[in-house]
């Protein structure tokens, strides 16, 4: 099967343009090559016939997404804006437009190692809701514990390596209420030495 999209790419060989039957996306680096933003439209119709008469709806999602980085070159934010309009074709049909917004911010330890992360969601009906999740480590450099909050909702989560390669993850809501799972974290293969 041929890829039907069409490829666009800068003098540095990074894409800067993707270009479908029915959708568009345009993509932009930084100096040090990295995403900073891309742009994403498509487009979508259908068509009803009723009465002898041919209607079409047009649908058309707009969205925006943009990073930046810190001076360590961590990913230090998203942002995704999204905007859908909706043209419909019937007589009668009120048009409208749907935004959403997501954000996520990063912060590091001096030994690079991801902290916090907050992310922010309004949905189309203007309500906002955050998650942040705080992160700490063992001597390892392994998750040893976060806390994620969420609509004033607090739950812990305490992480517990074991030799069998398994990890068993056992969080704590905010009324002490616990739950554990355990992981397995794949199997080492070392083939047999005589």
């Amino acid at each position: 099967m041929l890829d039907a999209n069409q490829y666009e790419y800068d003098e540095n060989g990074l894409l800067i343009l993707k270009h479908g039957d029915s959708y568009e996306e345009k993509y932009s680096y930084d100096r040090a090559r990295r995403l900073t933003h891309v742009k994403i439209v498509s487009v979508s119709k259908s068509t009803d016939q009723r009465a002898n008469k041919v209607y079409t709806t047009v649908i058309t999602k707009t969205t925006n997404q943009s990073y930046t980085y810190d001076k360590n070159g961590n990913l230090a934010s998203e942002i995704v804006n999204c905007v859908k309009t909706y043209d419909y074709g019937y007589p009668g049909y009120q048009d409208r437009t749907e935004r959403t917004n997501d954000s996520t911010y990063y912060t590091y330890g001096k030994d690079g190692l991801l902290l916090t992360e907050k992310h922010s969601n309004t949905d189309m009906n203007g309500r906002t809701v955050v998650k942040k999740t705080e992160y700490s480590y063992d001597d390892q450099q392994r998750i040893s514990s976060s806390l994620v909050t969420k609509d004033n909702r607090a739950t812990y989560y305490e992480y517990q390596y074991h030799d069998d390669n398994t990890l068993i993850i056992t969080s704590t809501d905010q009324w002490g209420h616990k739950d554990s799972t355990t992981l397995y974290l794949g199997y080492i293969w070392a083939p047999d030495h005589p």
